[in-house]
């Protein structure tokens, strides 16, 4: 995996890890969606739940 690198310097430092793993799930949904097209209408629905559980972890 090419994230072992930047999960290793999360480590370090825990302030940047959201916005990494934001980083890695975005790119990731991104990748999955040119490649798939029947993904595309899933969509929404998968920012959705990707920005309530975001949400829910900033409320905690």
């Amino acid at each position: 995996m090419t994230a072992r690198p930047e999960s290793e310097a999360t480590l370090r430092t825990p302030s940047s890890s959201l916005s990494v793993t934001l980083r890695m799930t975005s790119y990731s949904i991104m990748a999955i969606m040119t490649r798939s097209s029947t993904l595309r209408r899933y969509q929404s629905r998968l920012w959705r739940t990707l920005i309530l559980g975001l949400q829910n972890q900033m409320l905690r």
